[in-house]
């Protein structure tokens, strides 16, 4: 209930359910970024997903107890990506194809995507799996195949970075630190 009402700390921000409700939201992305990660131009190395819209893709979202007063599959979808999941952990969804792109300078996705690594996940040429999950788990989403993940319980490692248990035999060494998450709205004016 913290995260619906919105929430401000020092290396943190939602703004809330109720101002996202009031949002007229044309567009949206998730964005992942590396801070410690200088590009030649001495800017960040990120990449930024545009997420599709949940309600015309058919998406079947996990639960989400505080989300009930948000109108739009898309405004759900921001909540869950804020770690609003509701539920057990039997209640993880995952959402297909979602489109990653390429970190800044690097051929980097958002996971590892390796067909050696024995996952039991099918992955579409540009795009990974995405798991969200509820709170009851590890971690509140992550994007399939020991990608970026967020971590509303802490287990001794960060809120927001790589799955922790990267299979360097499989996806090689983790090029940069991904250690900052945003969701971007663009609205309608």
């Amino acid at each position: 209930e913290t995260i619906a009402a919105g929430f401000a700390n020092s290396n943190a921000f939602f703004v809330g359910n109720a101002k996202l409700e009031k949002m007229s939201i044309k567009e949206a992305q998730i964005c992942a970024l590396a801070s410690g990660d200088r590009l030649e131009d001495g800017s960040c190395n990120w990449n930024c997903i545009d997420l599709p819209d949940p309600d015309a893709k058919g998406f079947d979202l996990p639960e989400c107890d505080t989300c009930t007063g948000l109108s739009s599959g898309m405004k759900r979808f921001i909540a869950l990506f804020s770690g609003q999941a509701s539920g057990d952990s039997s209640d993880q969804k995952y959402i297909e194809a979602l489109p990653t792109g390429h970190f800044q300078g690097s051929s980097k996705t958002w996971s590892c995507r390796s067909p050696q690594a024995g996952l039991s996940m099918p992955h579409y040429p540009g795009s990974d799996w995405c798991r969200i999950y509820s709170e009851g788990c590890d971690s509140s989403w992550h994007i399939q195949s020991y990608g970026v993940a967020l971590w509303i319980k802490q287990r001794g490692f960060t809120e927001v970075g790589w799955w922790p248990s990267w299979p360097a035999n499989f996806c090689g060494s983790q090029p940069f630190d991904v250690d900052t998450f945003q969701i971007r709205v663009k609205v309608v004016e």
